[in-house]
């Protein structure tokens, strides 16, 4: 392992919190030879619009009209992690399908990256992204910084998703009462609001009272979009 793994290893075991990391992975990055770092998380819920969680040093107005346009839904480079789990550099091809989007990144000099998607079986989609002003990523730099590269993509992931989808995961996970998780539990069994309630010994309206705390509590418009929500953030099993 060489010194840069090494220091990088060591920071992301002691770190305590998303920033701490991403500024490891950063520094390692820099280290490769790009100036820029990203990295972003698509969560399966909300499944009409999912959460997205953006860590990134690139220029501030990029930053901002990337979350305030909602870029990631115009991003070639999302699109493509969406069904390509090989990591890819920025190539015309990318470019093509969304002109406007590249102009005005590379504007920004943000001109030549590197990206290398990872999906898990839950539906959460991570892709970090190395980039730099000027320089072209050919084939002969591919082929000697290829494991480094990909031991930092795997450890950038492993490490910030984990923390991510934990903040997520615990914000909901604070919101729901025992009593709604057990009636949550049930629901995702697929027993209704009066088998639930022989169960647990509760009136149907008790049941259907601790519903409905936690449909508004999970932003869900209905019973079963309530269950597979909890289900995927994994609230059910706790």
């Amino acid at each position: 392992m060489d010194k840069w793994q090494q220091a990088l290893q060591q920071g992301l075991d002691t770190a305590h919190n998303e920033d701490e990391v991403f500024g490891h992975v950063l520094r390692a990055a820099q280290a490769l030879g790009f100036e820029f770092a990203a990295y972003g998380l698509r969560l399966p819920v909300p499944f009409a619009k999912p959460a997205v969680l953006l860590l990134n040093n690139y220029p501030k107005a990029w930053r901002q009209r990337y979350v305030e346009q909602a870029l990631w839904r115009v991003d070639p480079t999302v699109a493509r992690a969406q069904h390509d789990t090989e990591a890819f550099v920025w190539e015309p091809t990318l470019h093509d399908a969304a002109a406007p989007f590249w102009r005005d990144a590379h504007a920004m000099g943000l001109r030549h990256g590197w990206c290398q998607p990872r999906r898990e079986i839950c539906g959460t989609l991570g892709l970090l992204t190395l980039a730099r002003s000027s320089g072209e990523i050919d084939v002969a730099e591919l082929q000697r910084l290829g494991p480094q590269l990909r031991w930092l993509a795997d450890s950038a992931h492993s490490h910030l998703s984990e923390l991510l989808v934990q903040r997520q995961w615990r914000e909901a996970q604070a919101a729901l009462t025992g009593r709604e998780v057990e009636v949550l539990r049930w629901t995702a069994d697929g027993k209704t609001a009066p088998d639930i309630s022989r169960i647990l010994d509760l009136s149907v309206d008790t049941v259907n009272f601790h519903m409905r705390n936690a449909m508004g509590k999970l932003q869900a418009s209905t019973k079963t979009a309530a269950a597979v929500r909890a289900t995927m953030l994994g609230l059910l099993t706790r």
